[in-house]
């Protein structure tokens, strides 16, 4: 039997990559024959192309690389039990360039209705490394206050959305019979990905570093949304001048409170029209009412 790979003879760029064909023997004891519709890409594939150091095993050439991969069971070896012909499985495990392979059966995982392949290829090692880290290095619990690098690449947001899927209801208090989210700071160095963009009614903050408040004030308001803004700064007439330019209905500063009965309220932008709660509304429901309300006692 035939199969189509994609190995190399020697450490490079790209241009080592070849396409081949190469012999595939039947599965034997304890090994699964399977025919991949899907592959994961990573970087250690890249560190193992160049001769780098990485998460990888060193093997004599020529490698097929890769290491994790889905697909459909074809044939299965002597004492398998727990895979049959057609069965979705996926895998962790060295060789991955390839349209069919074997691979031991200890190595393989069922896929539940609803996991594609294609999501199964690309984030089961990334999925491994975010259980080891909020399930075995610490055990993350509700009212736990978690800080992700990097929260908008492919390990970041399986990592954020599984630490704050952990903060479940406490067992007591105000916050056990209804919705919780543990409080999360996401880490990043860019203002284009959704957290930093949208309304998120919860308890999580996106931290961006700014060279000026030029700048600043340009990533604060670079969003259709502007329904409530906080400056935080130990010079006052600094905070104002930045809380005058930002295009929110609401602007704290130095404080994080709640509303003041009958204080102008409303957005700026796609976060609402008039001010409710106030005169203003019964004047003119499109004003552009801004509201900056100061904490002076530093």
């Amino acid at each position: 039997m035939k199969t189509a790979v994609v190995r190399i003879h020697r450490h490079g760029g790209p241009e080592v990559l070849q396409y081949e064909e190469v012999d595939l023997h039947e599965p034997g004891p304890g090994e699964v024959l399977m025919r991949q519709t899907a592959i994961g890409l990573n970087f250690s594939d890249v560190y193992q192309r160049e001769g780098d150091a990485g998460p990888h095993e060193s093997q004599p050439m020529p490698i097929v690389l890769g290491g994790q991969g889905a697909g459909v069971v074809e044939a299965v070896g002597l004492g398998v039990a727990n895979f049959k012909p057609g069965d979705m499985v996926a895998y962790i495990y060295s060789g991955a360039y390839a349209e069919r392979r074997t691979v031991p059966a200890a190595r393989l995982l069922h896929l539940r209705a609803g996991i594609s392949d294609k999501v199964a290829a690309a984030t089961l090692l990334r999925g491994l490394t975010a259980e080891y880290l909020v399930r075995r290095l610490y055990r993350v619990k509700a009212g736990d206050t978690v800080l992700v690098h990097a929260a908008a690449g492919g390990m970041g947001l399986i990592l954020g959305q599984w630490a704050s899927a952990l903060g479940a209801p406490p067992d007591g208090g105000p916050l056990s019979a209804g919705y919780f989210t543990v409080p999360t700071l996401f880490a990043s160095k860019s203002n284009n990905w959704r957290l930093a963009r949208e309304e998120i009614f919860g308890p999580v903050l996106v931290a961006i570093p700014f060279r000026g408040e030029d700048d600043v004030i340009q990533m604060a308001n670079d969003s259709h949304y502007g329904l409530a803004g906080y400056v935080f700064s130990n010079n006052a007439t600094r905070a104002i001048r930045v809380a005058h330019q930002l295009d929110a209905g609401w602007v704290q500063v130095n404080q994080g409170k709640g509303q003041i009965a009958g204080q102008p309220y409303g957005g700026f932008k796609e976060s609402g029209l008039g001010k409710e709660m106030s005169l203003e509304s019964m004047i003119d429901g499109f004003s552009r009412l801004k509201t900056v309300t100061i904490n002076l006692d530093l």
